[in-house]
């Protein structure tokens, strides 16, 4: 199984990369581990109907972020519609393995020194506009400029994508993963604060008490969070399949019109004899 090695820096709400420098001084402790997150991810597409239960809403597993309260039912309605899966797809994945390294940093590009590209906003932005979300109007508008900027996080979720089309295995991207994603980067904020004698006045949020104001925000943080970065991954799949078309898409169309032909006269030749 591949396992990716991130690496970030302190930060509750939005984690970010750790400078050159900070990242050579970490010992191998400090570095984040995501493969169990890969596992969740995995394990998400083993329940077909991916924790709903009649009437639109969804089952509740009572983590951090999936524990049901009345305060965040209204997120239950629209949470489903923000995963997205990777059904194994022999043709892409075979592609993939095709293309060249700057083919393949093509299809997962999000930034570019720094910045998000010009192709990325557009193309997100015509995915999110038709999404309905039940989460508030400020934490849409707000979390998703920062999610935008937040490459750390982009990383995690773009290196699933890849893990899932190299290995060509079911895997998604839902509230269960973005769970076991929190745990480990708020384990890893956790553990540099301590490492570095930081530890007072460190908040982690997944110690909010359930139905409070921050409990709240925290929840509607990570289910906008879901929106973003499953949309990012289908961004992922539809570049990877502009491409395939692009180089077989006329080979395919081709095959299955003398498919077509040689079937019709197969039929005239067994209406003739007849």
């Amino acid at each position: 199984q591949k396992l990716a090695a991130m690496r970030a820096a302190s930060s509750t709400s939005s984690p970010t990369a750790a400078s050159a420098s900070e990242a050579q001084a970490l010992p191998e402790s400090m570095i984040i581990d995501i493969g169990p997150a890969l596992l969740k991810a995995k394990e998400a597409v083993s329940d077909p109907t991916d924790g709903e239960v009649p009437g639109g809403l969804i089952h509740r597993a009572g983590g951090p972020l999936t524990t049901s309260h009345p305060a965040v039912r209204h997120l239950d309605v629209c949470e489903p519609r923000h995963c997205w899966r990777w059904v194994p797809d022999q043709r892409l994945s075979a592609l993939w393995g095709e293309l060249t390294s700057e083919e393949r940093a093509r299809v997962v590009e999000t930034h570019s020194g720094g910045q998000a590209v010009r192709r990325f906003c557009k193309e997100m932005t015509s995915q999110v506009r038709h999404k309905e979300c039940r989460a508030s109007d400020r934490a849409k508008r707000s979390l998703g400029a920062v999610f935008m900027l937040d490459q750390h996080s982009l990383s995690i979720y773009k290196e699933m994508f890849v893990v899932a089309v190299e290995q060509n295995v079911p895997l998604a991207i839902n509230m269960q993963v973005i769970e076991a994603v929190d745990g480990v980067v708020q384990d890893f904020c956790a553990a540099r604060r301590k490492h570095e004698g930081r530890e007072s006045g460190y908040l982690d949020p997944r110690a909010f008490q359930e139905g409070s104001d921050l409990w709240v925000q925290y929840r509607e943080r990570e289910h906008v969070r879901l929106m973003w970065m499953s949309t990012m991954a289908k961004v992922f799949e539809i570049r990877l399949l502009e491409l395939w078309e692009a180089r077989h898409g006329a080979e395919e169309r081709e095959a299955a019109q003398q498919a077509s032909l040689r079937a019709e006269m197969e039929l005239l030749a067994l209406e003739e004899r007849e």
